[in-house]
């Protein structure tokens, strides 16, 4: 009997590169809400901390309401950021995947994004 060399060929997937080139859009767009994120939900932690003082102190339910929106937007943010990104992570057309990407990057940002608007420089 002959010794015959057995070739194997790994099954090999032909649009990998292609998931991961539409992939890249949601993943950049992750990596740059992470500090967006990551002031939002310290600032409200912080807003948060403070709201208890600031209600024994009997101010308005103007301001007390304008707390608890600040308190809960950071949080807000975030389930906005991951269902931007899960929807983006689902859908396979460029359209949905860029549009997703801008959006999570637009929700983890408005926040900050409102300090600028409204005036907040974090100090004096």
């Amino acid at each position: 009997m002959e010794d015959e060399e057995e070739y194997s060929r790994a099954a090999g997937d032909p649009k990998r590169a292609d998931r991961w080139l539409r992939r890249l859009p949601l993943i950049l767009a992750a990596l740059a809400a992470l500090p967006l994120l990551w002031l939002s939900i310290e600032f409200s932690l912080l807003i948060g901390q403070i709201g208890f003082y600031v209600v024994a102190l009997g101010t308005d339910t103007g301001t007390v309401i304008g707390l608890v929106l600040m308190a809960i937007a950071g949080f807000v943010g975030l389930v906005g950021t991951l269902v931007c990104l899960w929807i983006g992570f689902r859908r396979s057309g460029w359209r949905w995947r860029i549009g997703s990407a801008l959006a999570t990057v637009g929700c983890a940002g408005l926040l900050p994004l409102s300090w600028v608007l409204f005036g907040f420089t974090g100090g004096a």
